[in-house]
């Protein structure tokens, strides 16, 4: 989880928190988007609305690497593994590993293939993946959260495209809203910096994404 010690206050944003923290809270699956140049209070303000949640449900924040369009396909994939990495020293942190595994069932080997966190004294190398995509495992993880009822941060979303994540992110928000998956009081934000990105991918009828985000 981020971190919540800040050294200032918060100000000027309540109806702005009161609206996130009621999606987080939500009886049913809520997929939100949250804007803003860097250094605006993104952050905080998400940081604000999980501290409501008063740990009722599990709460788990990650940040999206920046990936340039002319990067190699195992540049990406050292990416992808580094965020791979960060989604289970959080799981294991809250936790929540086995609750996942269960979840997942048969598809969990596409999430944890062959990897036996507890006891893996060294750095995940792309071997230890079996051939899986560490975007698809992480994808396959922050589905199982959102089943699980979980609060899940995917900060700087304006990546996603170039991680090769959007479209993943697109069918997971489908199986909720077309109940294709059991009904779940999850709720993913989308949090982005670069606004032009981000609006683009909310609101342009040609993204993937479009009409799927409130």
């Amino acid at each position: 989880m981020v971190g919540t010690n800040r050294g200032w206050g918060f100000y000027g944003r309540k109806n702005e928190l009161a609206r996130l923290v009621a999606w987080m809270t939500s009886s049913g699956f809520s997929a939100v988007g949250v804007i803003g140049g860097r250094g605006v209070g993104k952050t905080t303000l998400i940081e604000h609305a999980a501290e409501q949640l008063n740990g009722k449900k599990p709460f788990v924040y990650l940040e999206l690497p920046t990936i340039r369009n002319n990067e190699s396909v195992v540049e990406v994939n050292q990416e992808g593994l580094t965020l791979y990495e960060s989604l289970l020293t959080r799981l294991g942190n809250q936790g929540l590993v086995e609750e996942i595994k269960g979840i997942l069932g048969s598809n969990c080997a596409r999430f944890m293939p062959g990897i036996d966190v507890a006891n893996l004294d060294r750095p995940l190398q792309l071997e230890d993946l079996q051939g899986y995509s560490p975007i698809l495992a992480t994808s396959h993880g922050v589905e199982a959260l959102l089943k699980l009822g979980a609060v899940v941060i995917l900060d700087e979303f304006q990546n996603a495209e170039n991680l090769g994540m959007l479209n993943r992110v697109k069918s997971t928000i489908d199986g909720f809203k077309t109940k294709r998956f059991n009904p779940s009081e999850g709720t993913v934000v989308l949090a982005g910096s670069h606004q032009q990105k981000m609006l683009t991918i909310m609101y342009d009828p040609a993204s993937v994404m479009y009409g799927r985000i409130s």
